[in-house]
């Protein structure tokens, strides 16, 4: 299941209309509380002690809430309290429930003590500030969160780091997913994400979003029983005289996506060297025209074939060219399976968007995925890259909406958005991704995840997210510059 992406002003007109149906702010924070404190029982058993940062408000009312909990639960229990002055009423009334076990210390009377106890902590929780803050973090405050990490201590944020100081391992988010989180700038300072549910629910619509958690729980299931047939076979078609390392990695994209077979057809200029790299894909050489790309002449054999595959993939390297547009056009016209149309697949129909509408038999659609950079995004709606950049939210919607397809749109922060309005944000990602190459191992992923069953928005969102992840994972250990789509591959999935 996708989860909600809401603002701040969201959230409590979320918690404002629970509470008018009988759900009590109380129950809300007792029960935020509860769950991050089930989470910290669970995923540091060992650590016999934790140190909890409280500040004033609400966030402070849920670290009061953990504290108690962990304590109760036999761990010992340091809270600081980061302001003495009081907080508001309902989180005083969860302070005033704090076994006599929980040793306090007020770190405005006692800065010296508090900064000794975060130096010397195991497990440290960031319940100072949270999505209400803004401005700049207290001086006191702030070498407080720096001492926290300069630490080897276990580090978790309660909703948001405070000011973006505290570097995070885990962040508990309440209720949903926050903008903040995901920001590309902000999200390293969040660690891994893990929404805590807090008794309510949530309105329809609006913006989705992935945890780990949730985007593993969403991938096609691998039963025991399996064989390779189970997964599908998915047909990718790419590459061009100059373009041989693009099938190569769209290939490599959905080997490592799980795609029981991958049938990969490219010109026949190219297929001894696709080959020499290659070994697992079955191989469908296709004639070559004479700008190097696929010909024409293969229109009338391969729209006999293309209904035998799971899924296909349509355009990585393809080139731009008369016999390319022939070809995309016939692809496009006889597929009846799922369909993801990549890079030259969307340059050849520039000033041809219309056949994304036209199908041989309307009656029989097929799911269709479009992942355009802004570039090409701009190529097709004759708009420039800025322009695009401007409003992607709604440029994607629209475009999903009126030609029927599902539309991922690359970027920072990459956007899927579906006929029927769903609109999904990526929270993974990094520089290291924007490099030539990229972009085809996404298609790959994307292709074998519709080859598993997987509907066409769950695969374009899924895809985007572990190929994210991929990246990061990959920048953190070979870095920004060495990082490269080969590298960026072999973590997949991993």
């Amino acid at each position: 299941m996708m989860i909600p992406l809401l603002s701040p002003a969201e959230v409590r007109k979320a918690e404002d209309a629970a509470n008018a149906s009988g759900v009590t702010y109380e129950t809300m924070m007792e029960a935020a509380g509860r769950g991050c404190a089930d989470f910290l029982l669970h995923a540091f058993p060992s650590l016999p002690e934790a140190l909890i940062l409280a500040g004033k408000g609400k966030n402070g009312g849920d670290g009061f809430v953990i504290a108690r909990l962990l304590s109760e639960a036999g761990k010992r229990v340091t809270l600081v309290r980061v302001f003495s002055c009081p907080s508001d009423p309902l989180s005083e009334s969860r302070r005033a429930l704090l076994p006599p076990e929980v040793r306090v210390i007020e770190g405005e009377t006692a800065p010296e003590e508090a900064l000794w106890a975060v130096k010397n902590a195991r497990l440290i929780v960031d319940a100072v500030f949270g999505i209400g803050f803004a401005g700049d973090l207290p001086e006191r405050i702030g070498a407080l969160l720096a001492a926290a990490n300069e630490t080897p201590a276990a580090r978790v944020a309660v909703d948001l780091p405070s000011g973006f100081a505290f570097q995070a391992h885990h962040t508990l988010s309440m209720l949903c997913l926050k903008p903040e989180q995901i920001d590309p700038a902000r999200r390293p300072y969040c660690g891994r994400l893990h929404v805590i549910p807090i008794g309510i629910s949530l309105p329809g619509g609006g913006r989705l979003s992935l945890t780990e958690t949730e985007a593993l729980l969403l991938l096609p299931p691998r039963p025991a029983n399996a064989h390779k047939g189970t997964f599908g076979n998915t047909l990718i078609l790419a590459g061009a005289r100059q373009y041989p390392g693009a099938p190569v990695l769209a290939a490599t994209g959905c080997l490592h996506a799980g795609s029981g077979l991958t049938t990969l057809g490219v010109p026949d200029v190219i297929l001894g060297s696709v080959t020499a790299k290659l070994s697992e894909p079955v191989f469908l050489p296709l004639k070559t025209a004479e700008n190097g790309g696929v010909g024409a002449s293969n229109n009338i054999p391969l729209r006999n074939r293309l209904n035998e595959f799971s899924a296909v993939v349509l355009g990585p390297g393809l080139g731009v060219g008369e016999p390319q547009f022939s070809f995309v056009k016939n692809t496009l016209s006889f597929t009846r399976v799922p369909l993801v149309l990549d890079a030259d697949g969307i340059n050849n129909l520039a000033g041809n968007i219309h056949l994304l509408k036209w199908q041989i038999d309307p009656s029989r659609p097929c799911e269709r995925i479009l992942t355009p950079h802004p570039g090409e995004m701009g190529r097709l709606l004759g708009l420039t890259v800025a322009e695009v950049n401007a409003d992607r939210e709604r440029i994607a919607l629209d475009f999903a909406k009126e030609y029927g397809v599902t539309l991922l749109l690359k970027g920072p922060n990459t956007l899927v958005a579906s006929p029927d309005g769903r609109l999904y944000v990526n929270p993974t990602g990094t520089p290291a991704l924007a490099r030539g190459g990229s972009g085809d191992l996404l298609s790959g992923v994307i292709g074998a995840l519709l080859s598993q069953g997987t509907p066409a928005f769950e695969a374009a969102a899924l895809g985007a997210f572990f190929h994210g992840l991929a990246g990061e994972k990959a920048q953190r250990r070979f870095g920004p510059y060495a990082c490269t789509v080969a590298r960026i591959a072999d973590l997949l999935f991993q």
